[in-house]
């Protein structure tokens, strides 16, 4: 009884000694890993789709792919935001454009600046934000536009009576006095804008700015045909 007993024993001993090098050995093995390259990468950068496109560079220019990789607006672009409300703001060298899904262009017609999109913005495209429209406007380089390109300037009066609220309320910089070349004593409006943010319920906001000023001194809402509806 006794040697049936032990023999017993020394089974059950010899079976565990032989399963636990095997459920080390299966520990210590790694799972294999097979990589495949369906694709090929195409593109230097891409944005994220939206409105069913996406922006992508190559060969240092951007452009437009859809959903399924193919490219459906050319690759000529120094700057492409996102597609919003169908229209998407881009840039061509120092020039803001208006873009729709067809690719078809639309030349931004500044009025404040009289000039186009400052060059340094092609290669700082950061400080435009995140220019998309909403509700048929678009906020870029701190100015505002509408979808045919038109710029919505703040009203000249309007805005000159903030600043002088601003300026009698003791934030300096809205003014500069000189003498003209006759001798009089001449003093005019030094104060520059900037609008931020998107449209919202039909209304833009504007920051005003004293020349010298590195923070808005006052601030406005313009409707879009840019009166300044509430300070």
């Amino acid at each position: 009884m006794r040697k049936r007993a032990l023999s017993f024993v020394l089974a059950a001993l010899m079976l565990a000694a032989l399963a636990v090098p095997a459920s080390a050995a299966e520990e210590k093995k790694a799972p294999s890993v097979t990589v495949t390259t369906l694709v090929e990468p195409a593109y230097e950068d891409a944005g994220s789709f939206s409105e069913g496109l996406a922006a992508v560079k190559k060969d240092g220019k951007w452009g437009y792919i859809d959903e399924t990789g193919e490219a459906v607006i050319d690759f000529r672009y120094d700057y492409a935001g996102r597609f919003s409300e169908g229209l998407a703001f881009v840039m061509r060298q120092d020039y803001g454009l208006i873009v729709d899904k067809t690719g078809k262009e639309t030349p931004l017609r500044e009025k404040s600046a009289g000039g186009d999109m400052a060059d340094h913005l092609v290669a700082n495209p950061d400080l435009l934000g995140d220019p998309v429209f909403r509700e048929g406007v678009v906020i870029a380089d701190g100015r505002a536009f509408k979808a045919d390109g038109q710029e919505i300037v703040p009203n000249e009066q309007e805005l000159n009576a903030l600043a002088d609220k601003c300026d009698s309320l003791g934030k300096q910089g809205f003014k500069e006095t000189f003498t003209d070349e006759s001798g009089k004593e001449v003093t005019e409006y030094a104060y520059y804008y900037r609008c931020s943010g998107t449209c919202r319920d039909g209304l833009i906001l504007v920051d005003l700015y004293g020349e010298h000023a590195l923070v808005s001194l006052g601030s406005a809402l313009m409707d879009k045909t840019g009166h300044i509806v509430k300070e």
